[in-house]
Formats: C-alpha cells, structure tokens, sequence
C-alpha cells in the first residue's frame, strides 16, 4: 500500500508495533482492514476530481483549484477529466463530497419529479 506524509508515518509505526507484539491481538486483521479503510478515505481527501462536459479554460481551472485549496488545504491534488455524459456543468468529488452541478443530474432530478 502506498502512503503519503503524516498517514504514512502513522500507518508504519501502527504496523510496527503490531509486529512486536509476541501474541497476535484478537481480530487483529479487522483491525489492520478498518485502518486500510480509514487511511484510504483520508488520503482520499487530499485528491479532488472535476468532471466537466467540455474542456475549461485555464482562469476558471486555476480558480478552481485555488477555491478548492482554501477549504481542504494547500496538499490538495487536482484531477480534470472530460467527460460528454455530464451534457454541461461540472461535478466535483473530494473524498466524500460530492457537488453535482451537471444538466444531466438536474434532467434526472426533474424526471423523478415528474
């Protein structure tokens, strides 16, 4: 598994100290699967995908990022990728958050409404 920074740091000396132990604890594997789990949703939080319908120009993309930046901190890596499906708009993922600005999700919501 690869890990970056301060998770990476704490992953191995969690790890560390799990291979010192003479006896094995009780559940330790689903231990060490819901510390996976945790470590990837954290590290998840550091990446933001933005999907767009059609390429964005490099004013609004640096903006983006920079407002981006500002509420999830400075080690945040960006991911654009096009994607015709969204018919307009734009849809941003980090971690969990989800923000869903498309036509295509506003279409389907009208057609639910209906």
């Amino acid at each position: 598994m690869k890990c970056f920074g301060q998770a990476s740091l704490t992953a191995n000396s969690t790890l560390e100290g799990l291979y010192r132990w003479s006896k094995k604890p009780r559940h330790y594997v689903d231990v060490l699967k819901n510390y996976r789990r945790l470590l990837r949703l954290e590290l998840e939080k550091r990446q933001a995908k933005i999907e767009t319908a059609s390429e964005v120009d490099s004013a609004t993309t640096s903006e983006l990022v920079a407002n981006l930046k500002k509420k999830y901190g400075g080690d945040l890596t960006t991911q654009f990728v096009v994607n015709p499906e969204l018919l307009g708009g734009m849809r941003i993922r980090v971690g969990s958050d989800v923000w869903d600005g498309t036509v295509r999700n506003r279409l389907e919501r009208l057609q639910q409404e209906l």
